[in-house]
């Protein structure tokens, strides 16, 4: 690949814009771009991540100064980029309330081993049994704040 040959970088589905690899050196410097947002390059199927071609990026090095700081326009036949696979707040939503979900399964589970104890015997073996009741009902508090987040 040559340094004119653009790569399109965005971020969570959104065009962040074509740059060279000299060009994402200094976005990258700048903290304009970051190793986890996709790319794409003409003859690509799929996107990547600016991370696989991290040691390319870094050995571009930063460009030169210019006055010309307009990004070219896709020229007439030029290949469009797939469009990146952006995650909805919905999906990643989803994600914590299974989790959330699994929290209060399980402090169901304790909360249920602590009531199903045998409460005779010592003031150890009573105050145990209390701790776990006490753990699941904290747990299942935090299952529920975690699937309402």
């Amino acid at each position: 690949m040559t340094d004119a040959t653009k790569i399109r970088v965005a971020r969570k589905g959104k065009d962040l814009g074509e740059f060279s690899l000299a060009e994402l050196s200094q976005k990258w410097v700048e903290g304009a771009v970051v190793m986890s947002d996709d790319y794409w390059r003409p003859g690509m199927r799929a996107w990547g991540k600016l991370q696989d071609i991290r040691e390319e990026i870094l050995s571009a090095g930063t460009p030169p100064k210019t006055a010309d700081t307009e990004r070219p326009e896709a020229t007439p036949g030029s290949p469009t980029p797939p469009t990146p696979e952006a995650k909805t707040p919905e999906a990643e939503a989803g994600a914590g309330r299974t989790f959330g979900s699994i929290v209060f399964i399980i402090g169901a589970i304790t909360l249920l081993s602590g009531l199903m104890g045998d409460a005779t015997g010592s003031a150890i073996r009573q105050s145990v049994l209390a701790q776990h009741m006490t753990n699941g009902i904290l747990l299942m508090i935090l299952g529920t704040l975690l699937t309402r987040r």
